[in-house]
């Protein structure tokens, strides 16, 4: 039986991604929680068709992927459209661990450059690196000036594709003393972030380590402010 929701007032965010009021005991029922923590929650709609004359949101509620369940009445929904196979869960074989994931649009931007602007170690390490972050983390990636990408909707912590030195520049909420020891050159940076730089799959687990911190202190202070605009200097 397909269940289909219809939300009024609901806020469009960016291409494919929406603000809705619902709160935790409707998000529930909408299947499996793959995580429960902090304020927002995140699904995936298939399909989902939007009235901006309206402001009217509409997707099949048998069709959802609970990413997060979260403790607010805010609700982001990533959209996933699977026309032509958009959207499935892709079959790449050994070569993609990860193939059961579900990635949203942003998500699959940066993959996208990250295999037009990389190659050999450094792709290897940004592919791998996205897929280990959303199996403990929902969300999606937003673009930002030049390469630059901020997750949302959290806005923890941040990822730079860096062409020319074969790199990814990754920054996250927090003093570097936050993270020490590390084998990294953690780098202080404006409104109390830290940078570093990473482009060998063996830095992996570090730079998770390093990313998970940082989204522990959020949780805990729950009240962070919103820092999008300090990826665009």
């Amino acid at each position: 039986m397909v269940m289909k929701i219809v939300v009024e007032r609901a806020r469009e965010l960016m291409d494919e991604v929406w603000l809705i009021r619902l709160g935790p005991n409707d998000v529930q029922h909408l299947g499996e929680i793959k995580n429960a923590a902090g304020e927002k929650s995140v699904v995936l709609a298939s399909n989902p068709h939007y009235d901006s004359a309206s402001h009217e949101l509409r997707f099949d509620g048998s069709d959802v992927t609970v990413l997060n369940m979260g403790t607010s009445l805010d609700t982001i929904v990533i959209g996933v459209r699977r026309d032509h196979g958009a959207g499935t869960k892709p079959d790449h074989g050994a070569s993609n661990p990860k193939a059961d994931l579900f990635l949203g649009p942003g998500d699959q931007e940066f993959l996208d450059m990250v295999a037009r602007k990389l190659a050999g170690r450094p792709r290897e390490a940004a592919e791998h690196l996205l897929r280990r972050v959303r199996s403990n983390h929902p969300g999606d990636l937003r673009r930002g000036k030049r390469l630059e990408f901020s997750d949302r909707p959290d806005n923890v912590w941040h990822i730079a594709v860096q062409p020319r030195p074969q790199s990814i520049r990754i920054r996250v909420r927090g003093e570097p003393k936050r993270f020490l020891p590390s084998p990294f050159h953690l780098q202080p940076y404006r409104h109390g972030h830290t940078r570093f730089v990473i482009d060998r799959l063996d830095e992996v687990d570090e730079a998770l380590r390093i990313i998970d911190d940082a989204g522990k202190k959020w949780a805990d202070n729950q009240e962070a402010p919103n820092l999008a605009t300090s990826d665009h200097r």
